[in-house]
């Protein structure tokens, strides 16, 4: 599971334990969308700062 977040990161879940497994931070300002490919390997997300991270 992936979950966007007002600390300016995205981070991935364990959905059976549900402990953070990774965090990616890079964007300017808070996260306010996630998405996943329909093969959940890629993700994409979109920030308040007006960018887009892959």
């Amino acid at each position: 599971m992936a979950t966007c977040s007002w600390d300016n990161t995205v981070k991935i879940w364990s959905v059976l334990t549900g402990s953070v497994l990774s965090v990616f931070p890079g964007h300017g300002s808070s996260v306010h969308r996630v998405a996943l490919s329909p093969n959940g390997l890629e993700l994409a997300s979109c920030s308040f700062d007006y960018t887009i991270q892959l």
